[in-house]
């Protein structure tokens, strides 16, 4: 897993943290939610928090992303079509 690190913004002062992870890091729901269950997914200023916990203007916040390790997909042999890929995402025609 990789730790995505931000530091809020005066624009971004007030927001509840799932839709600052949303709107600035563009992290779906279903990340948010896998993320909030694991130890240390979501931190702010190095301490847990939870979802619903407002952000502040200079707070850094980080979270977890990226495949878990007992993951639920597992791989099949065979080519793959892909349409673009880059650090974060690869986009694959199934």
């Amino acid at each position: 897993m990789r730790k995505l690190t931000w530091t809020v913004g005066a624009d971004q002062e007030g927001r509840r943290a799932d839709s600052f992870l949303r709107r600035e890091l563009g992290l779906s729901g279903t990340v948010i939610k896998r993320v909030r269950h694991l130890k240390n997914g979501l931190l702010l200023d190095g301490e847990e928090i939870y979802t619903s916990y407002p952000v502040r203007a200079g707070q850094v916040l980080e979270v977890l992303v990226g495949d878990l390790e007992n993951g639920l997909t597992l791989p099949r042999p065979g080519p793959l079509d892909i349409f673009y890929e880059d650090e974060d995402v690869v986009v694959i025609n199934k």
